[in-house]
């Protein structure tokens, strides 16, 4: 506005001298003069939209932000290895993969800010490959298909009527997955509840006490600007196969905020994770050649790290992966263990 009232008294100051002078005010004088104005006014524009650009920088509250009955769909992939090999050399190696769709349904939201969803499953694939000295077991299932084999020996088909039974039995450790239920999210993406039949809300408490709630972040009360970081208290009660005892472990959860990045469709914020954790003298049990044995942890090492991709305008989760490696020290029936486990997940806004 300066600019433009300095341009004003220069354009009457200007007139007056031409007046003076008996002259006229020419056109070309009111073309210059009027291209000034209007690339202080372009400058004026430029320096706003920079100016918002820094805005968006700055500290934001994030929440999370649901639309009653407008459903979101999922894709969810784990892949696990892990290793067991004992003072002689024995070793194990089992590697698990999942994948996994599931639609997320928000149904009402209570006055506090807590939405509760309803997960329903859509598919399923797994692959499992157990090596141990002795034996090796190839698992595939396809929805509601199954095949296996015992060191090449197909004992699992049930597409030939092969191993139905046995193809049963198997698929009650994962029936959870095939259920539906109810997750009650608040805004910060805390879980404050579960419903639905026992299995389902047994088998999500125990993803739930793994990971820092549903999608693996939780924002704090306040506002935050990129670099800032904040910390949540993650306790495990369950490493690999083994069910820890007592306390569990406590780990410290660092988040921090990245800067954005823009897809061709929105801006994005970028969230990063990473939990250190080291004890010694852990104790729990574990299930160990069809018999439950307890163990002794002597030391335990473990970190965990992430990336999250979230939608400030539309307050939903886009994506994220989640990587973890433990190497631990067990004694488990008068036999020292080294155990090694690395794992990744991954989950995708996919519709």
């Amino acid at each position: 506005m300066a600019l433009v009232a300095y341009l004003q008294e220069y354009e009457e100051v200007d007139k007056a001298k031409v007046a003076k002078r008996g002259g006229r005010y020419s056109m070309k004088r009111f073309i210059v003069i009027s291209t000034i104005i209007l690339c202080g006014l372009g400058l004026l524009a430029i320096l706003l939209e920079a100016e918002q650009r820094l805005k968006a920088t700055r500290e934001q509250k994030f929440v999370f932000r649901y639309k009653i009955n407008e459903p979101m769909v999922y894709s969810m992939g784990m892949k696990m290895r892990i290793d067991m090999q004992d003072e002689v050399n024995n070793k194990t190696t089992t590697t698990t993969e999942l994948r996994y769709r599931f639609k997320l349904t928000p149904l009402r939201a209570s006055e506090d800010e807590i939405t509760t969803m309803r997960l329903e499953p859509l598919d399923l694939e797994g692959d499992w490959d157990i090596i141990s000295p002795d034996r090796h077991i190839v698992l595939f299932l396809r929805g509601s298909k199954m095949k296996g084999t015992v060191n090449g020996v197909t004992i699992i088909d049930t597409e030939k009527g092969i191993g139905v039974v046995e193809a049963e039995e198997f698929k009650k450790e994962i029936l959870p997955l095939y259920l539906s239920g109810e997750i009650d999210i608040d805004s910060k993406g805390n879980v404050k509840g579960l419903s639905g039949d026992i299995p389902f809300v047994e088998f999500w408490k125990e993803v739930l006490d793994h990971q820092m709630s549903f999608f693996g972040i939780v924002f704090p009360d306040r506002a935050i600007a990129i670099g800032d970081t904040w910390t949540e208290t993650l306790t495990l009660k369950k490493i690999g196969e083994i069910e820890l005892t007592g306390k569990g472990l406590r780990c410290i959860v660092t988040f921090t905020r990245l800067p954005d990045i823009r897809t061709q469709e929105e801006r994005l914020a970028v969230f990063s994770l990473f939990a250190p954790c080291s004890i010694e003298g852990l104790t729990g049990f574990m299930e160990y050649e069809g018999e439950i044995i307890r163990v002794h942890i002597s030391h335990l090492d473990l970190t965990a790290s992430g990336t999250i991709h979230f939608d400030k305008d539309k307050g939903i989760f886009i994506d994220g992966t989640m990587k973890e490696i433990v190497v631990a020290n067990i004694s488990l029936q008068n036999r020292v263990v080294k155990m090694s486990l690395s794992a990744e997940t991954t989950i995708n806004l996919i519709q």
